[in-house]
């Protein structure tokens, strides 16, 4: 698959996320993390002392919004106490979380204090539900490595928006619908997502800015699905594994430096924030996509101006076939 071989199918998860004064980021953050998402939220810290006093430079200001950094606002309502992430004693600098995803006890790595490539996202969280939900729901499950556009129906979307307090069991789809496919992570951060897909049997390949390789690699060690060498990664049986990489957006590589087969899924979120790199961004997937490959953005909205350019960019790469 050369570059340029653009995918044909492009979804896009998107969460409202309210800016004006009287709601402020917490307070949305409280409602977005509602239902099943409260628990991996609280794991990871949201709203927590691990957040406070985090210094904030000029350039991560605008961001502010969906940080959780504001706590100490005086305006912001009470906010429930969430469990106490644990310092890690060998690696002062991180914070060590367990956390259910998917339904599979993970173990992740953070550092929230070090700025924005080290900590979970909002919009992470909310692909790890999304994919949850398609765990949960789906019957009878696909044919290995189909297409997922069949399954974003509007009543799925419905599902998803508004959550009902008990979920039903995962169904047969969630032993199959993950396995063997090849998935690229784009601005992963922590990798939780990636971990987790891997976990049920993807190929991932975990990438971001190479100063969060370290965290990253060991978020994957620590969950027990390093890369078993290009001889067993690509045999049927091989369980599901990830890799971490360094990807540069303004200068892509060939699809060939990051993956032994096509790719059957590109996965990013809020990822779109920063108009800079809508461009790099933009390139990127359409040097590593090819016709089957499909893109799922995950995406908090919260500027119009900004993120209205970038969806009317991509469209002239790829049809945007699923809006969740």
């Amino acid at each position: 698959m050369g570059a340029g071989t653009a995918a044909q199918r492009l979804y896009r998860v998107i969460r409202p996320w309210k800016m004006n004064k009287e709601e402020t980021s917490l307070t949305n953050l409280r409602e977005f993390l509602h239902m099943g998402m409260r628990k991996e939220a609280e794991a990871l810290g949201f709203c927590s002392d691990a957040r406070r006093g985090t210094e904030i430079d000029e350039e991560e200001e605008n961001v502010l919004g969906f940080l959780g950094l504001d706590q100490d606002d005086p305006d912001l309502p009470p906010q429930p106490k969430p469990v106490q992430p644990q310092m890690d004693p060998n690696t002062p600098d991180q914070i060590l979380s367990d956390i259910t995803c998917m339904g599979i006890p993970l173990k992740i790595a953070h550092s929230p204090q070090k700025g924005l490539s080290f900590q979970v996202w909002p919009a992470c969280l909310s692909l790890c539900r999304f994919t949850d939900l398609l765990l949960r729901h789906v019957s009878p499950p696909p044919p290995p490595r189909a297409p997922l556009a069949p399954l974003l129906t509007p009543a799925f979307a419905e599902i998803f928006h508004h959550p009902t307090e008990e979920l039903p069991p995962y169904g047969p789809a969630a032993a199959t619908l993950l396995a063997g496919r090849h998935i690229l992570e784009l601005g992963a951060g922590t990798g939780l997502l990636g971990v987790a897909l891997a976990k049920h049997g993807a190929r991932v390949v975990i990438t971001d800015l190479p100063k969060t390789l370290p965290v990253l690699e060991r978020n994957i060690a620590m969950n027990g699905i390093a890369y078993p060498g290009p001889e067993r990664a690509e045999a049927p049986d091989c369980p599901g594994w990830a890799r971490a990489m360094a990807i540069d957006w303004f200068a892509p590589p060939a699809l060939e430096a990051v993956s032994a087969r096509p790719l059957d899924l590109i996965i990013a979120s809020d990822c779109i924030y920063d108009l800079a790199l809508h461009g790099p961004l933009i390139d990127t997937l359409v040097a590593l996509s090819g016709p089957e490959t499909e893109v799922l953005l995950g995406n908090m909205k919260r500027w119009n101006s900004v993120e209205g350019k970038f969806w009317k960019k991509i469209q002239k790469h790829f049809a945007i076939t699923a809006d969740v």
